[in-house]
């Protein structure tokens, strides 16, 4: 640390913390704090950094170690403090709240220093964080420490034992996770905190633990509207899903470690924060978002940060903290202690939510949603995690958005919509289309368009329907614009809802219920099979529930780029004008981001490669279970699964689509667009083995709006939300990063063509993918190790969570970290450019290079 000016002279007592001991110490600026520290907690941050950036980023930012053998004083002072760290109190009280529960502690003290007598700590250690409290005028804090079981391996018995007890006495046995101290800002008079220290978390129980944060949140102060206090804390349970994810696809080991939510508990900063986010989102959304290309670039991974940019206000913020005993354990799975207590966390967060919401329900949408509040605002920056995540600290302007054209200047034009009529309308990528509801209410897939708002429209089909008439203010060129009648569909398919919602409530909630519908949506192509499963989903939210959505079409993108498989419960409203919304982003975003399980399938369609799709089904039905299994709520609201039309194909007796039946055990299956294909699965589902077995099939009609997509309509689309991965839209602007990459510092695989392979295979024994005499030989036909070459300039890769050295299964089965873009092959130096959404390297991590989607040659110059 002696680069950075620090020494132990210059340190002051840091007094702002929550709980825990004494030791803890500051820079005068205030920006970084140094705890003592054991030398194990100090390797898990160096070793985060440089293998798993992606965890790295839900801790706080880590300056490096400081020590200092000369002072005996500050020896003892450090020795005593890092001791006490050690013995999983999590958080430091202030002195004078130690003094007051001094007699308290000392016996507890006591008991934790014979546990843990005879482990010798490394002295005169302390660790250099970033201040996460800086930038709030009076955090709010709270200190949620994580796992049911809260000792290491390494720890002695009465250690064990001890810890054993806590938790069966606390929320720690029961929900996994317990508040182990709390300081919240009063602003009544002249203003003071008060503090709850770790008595006040163990006595806290299931059914009273969501008060903690109702307080830690200002429920009770009432200074925001319940709508706003909802919103936020829908972002902060968004926020939560973001980090359980990440976690989910680690292989690691934390005992005792925290979670520490901050929020702003000044009545006026925080109206600063939340003017300022409502500020934003008024201007991206109203700001023609026309810009050219002139000026854009790439971010190469040395660039530099403009020092004289404004700082947001924050709202709030979450990190991981207190690594004391804590391992990365390749091979040993994700770490589930600590993923009971972070689900259960999700859980009371959506508790408080529906609390506030029954106390006021909402009158009319909001023009504004608060939750475009977005993470920039909030200070929460998602790290690299799931399949999404473009534009992590990203700002520069896109390249995807659309450029000016005469029409989009031109005055609005109105237009009145009679009752159950639809305005269908087909925008080029290269123009803008503005819709504004005036008068009346209408929906655009079923998510509600809220009155007075501008949406814009770009590179999409759409169909804005109202059920009692309506006004809409329209404005920009489009390629196709009428206003259509015949649209009985949507009554059957709200009768359809009707029913999804009497079986959700026919399933009840609890660990003995079998959960709600699992339907799967079937039919030809282009036969609007994604437009019910939008209208289902948008319909199930308003209602309360959050289904679980899953895209088995590689060609479509839900919240990832085609090429993709992935599922998400939805927790938040749509966003009109993306469809599904984002995932996380530093940057502004109109509703709540969403967190999606992602897998690579890299072929177009999955006859392409049925050995291939068959396990990702397999292996998605199983985490998509076991996320049910977590979540009451999910699984009481069930799952939407869309599929493309290629695995309606009647030959093979619809193998594919029998096992995404079986897989994730449908019970309703919704046919459009082929009286066939409605016949045959009523005959194969006649005559069912057992109640469990019975599968329901009904025949939905198609929209009226349904029509044939053109394939150089689709090849358009398709690079489009390649380009908006990595550059953003014409509402959030995002800038890649160029990344150099040695051939030796890259594990990388190429999925072969099936054909090309198939007369090498069809000679081979036990290379059928049901044969469990090869285990592990299934992939491996189709997965080959390859170096880099000019061939794969321009294509999309996938970085997967797992190693290089993985077994082919487990790189075909692995999910998927982020993708990134061949800029450039220099096969002379042996070296690839990347263009990646993100600055942080992926380190280790398996690479795939697909056959689907295309390349996008003109992304980059």
């Amino acid at each position: 640390m002696a680069g950075h000016g620090l020494d132990w002279n210059s340190l002051v007592a840091f007094d702002n913390v929550a709980a825990g001991h004494d030791g803890v110490m500051s820079d005068v600026s205030g920006s970084l704090i140094i705890k003592p520290c054991v030398a194990a907690e100090v390797e898990f941050y160096e070793l985060s950094n440089a293998e798993h950036p992606e965890f790295a980023q839900l801790m706080p930012t880590f300056m490096g170690s400081l020590q200092r053998g000369q002072s005996k004083e500050l020896q003892d002072h450090l020795t005593t403090a890092a001791s006490r760290s050690a013995a999983n109190e999590a958080i430091v009280l202030p002195a004078a709240l130690e003094n007051e529960t001094e007699e308290k502690d000392a016996k507890d003290v006591a008991e934790t220093n014979s546990a843990l007598r005879g482990k010798k700590l490394d002295t005169g250690l302390a660790i250099v964080l970033e201040n996460v409290l800086a930038g709030f005028q009076k955090p709010n804090f709270v200190d949620v420490k994580l796992g049911k079981r809260l000792w290491a391996d390494d720890a002695p018995p009465a250690k064990r034992t001890k810890l054993d007890d806590v938790a069966s006495q606390t929320t720690s046995g029961s929900l996994g996770f317990r508040i182990a101290g709390m300081k919240v800002w009063h602003p009544e008079g002249s203003g003071e905190y008060k503090v709850f220290d770790k008595f006040y978390g163990r006595n806290l129980t299931s059914d009273n633990v969501k008060d903690a944060f109702s307080a830690f949140l200002c429920v009770d102060q009432k200074t925001e509207t319940p709508d706003m206090i909802r919103d936020i804390v829908s972002n902060i349970e968004e926020a939560v899903g973001s980090i359980e994810q990440i976690i989910a696809n680690q292989e690691s080991r934390m005992y005792s470690a925290s979670l520490l939510f901050v929020y702003e508990g000044d009545p006026q900063a925080r109206r600063e924060a939340l003017d300022s986010a409502v500020a934003q989102t008024a201007q991206n959304r109203d700001s023609d978002g026309l810009r050219t290309q002139e000026g854009e670039g790439i971010d190469e991974e040395n660039d530099d940060d403009d020092e004289d940019e404004q700082v947001e206000p924050k709202l709030f913020d979450i990190k991981m903290i207190d690594f004391a005993h804590a391992e990365w354990t390749p091979g040993q799975g994700p770490d589930e202690n600590m993923l009971v207590g972070i689900r259960s966390v999700r859980k009371v967060l959506k508790s408080l939510m529906k609390g506030i919401s029954r106390e006021s329900p909402p009158s009319k949408p909001v023009s504004i949603p608060i939750l475009s509040i977005q993470q920039q605002n909030t200070a929460f920056i998602v790290p690299l995690s799931m399949s999404l995540l473009p534009g992590l600290s990203l700002s520069a302007p896109s390249t995807a958005t659309p450029q000016p054209d005469a029409a989009s200047h031109a005055p609005p034009r109105t237009e009145e919509l009679p009752a159950r009529s639809e305005l269908r309308f087909e925008v080029a990528s290269a123009k803008s289309y503005r819709i504004r509801l005036v008068r009346g209410t209408a929906e655009l897939f079923g998510s509600e368009l809220a009155p007075s708002t501008t949406y814009i429209f770009s590179g999409t089909k759409g169909a804005v329907f109202t059920w009692h008439g309506c006004t809409l203010e329209l404005q920009g060129e489009v390629d196709s614009e009428y206003v259509g009648s015949e649209t009985e569909a949507m009554v059957e398919w709200l009768n359809v809802h009707g029913m999804l919602e009497t079986a959700r409530d026919d399933a009840g909630v609890g660990r003995d219920s079998n959960g709600g519908p699992r339907v799967l949506i079937v039919g030809p192509d282009d036969s609007g099979k994604t437009s019910l499963l939008k209208c289902l989903t948008a319909w199930s939210l308003k209602m309360g529930r959050t289904p679980t959505v899953i895209n088995m079409d590689p060609r479509e993108g839900l919240l990832s780029i085609p090429g993709s498989l992935s599922a998400v419960t939805m927790g938040s409203m749509l966003d009109v004008e993306d469809g599904w919304g984002s995932s996380p982003v530093s940057g502004p975003t109109g509703v709540p981001v969403k967190t999606p399980l992602v897998y690579h399938f890299p072929f177009a369609s999955p006859e392409d490669n049925t050995r291939m799709f068959k396990p990702l089904v397999t292996r998605a039905a199983l985490a998509v279970t076991s996320r049910l299994e977590e979540d009451d709520e999910a699984k009481q609201s069930g799952i939407i699964i869309d599929t493309p039309g290629s695995v309606n194909q009647p030959k093979g007796g619809y193998d594919l689509l029998m096992h995404i039946i079986s897989e994730f055990s449908i019970n309703v299956v919704l046919t459009l667009g082929s009286e066939r294909l409605y016949n045959d699965l009523l005959r194969k589902f006649a005559s069912p083995k057992s109640s469990d077995d019975v599968v329901h099939v009904f025949r939905i009609s198609k929209s009226g709006g349904a029509v044939a997509r053109d394939e150089a309509l689709m090849r358009q689309a398709r690079q489009q939300q390649i380009k908006n991965y990595f550059f953003g839209d014409s509402r959030t602007s995002l800038n890649p990063h160029g990344q150099w990459w040695d051939f030796g510092d890259l594990t990388l695989y190429k999925a072969v063509d099936p054909s090309a392979s198939q007369a090498q295979s069809s000679f081979l024994p036990g290379m059928d993918y049901d044969d469990e005499s090869a285990p592990g030989q299934g992939a491996a036909p189709w997965l080959e190790k390859v170096t880099p070459s000019q061939g794969m300039v321009n294509a999309i890769l996938s970085v997967k969570f797992c190693s290089g050295n993985s077994s082919l299964d487990h790189v075909r089965d692995s999910c998927v970290m982020g993708f990134v873009y061949v800029a450039e092959v220099d096969e002379a130096r042996k070296k690839v450019r990347f263009l990646a959404p993100h600055p942080s390297r992926w380190g280790d991590r398996a690479l795939v290079w697909g056959n689907w989607p295309e390349g996008v040659g003109d992304l980059v110059a």
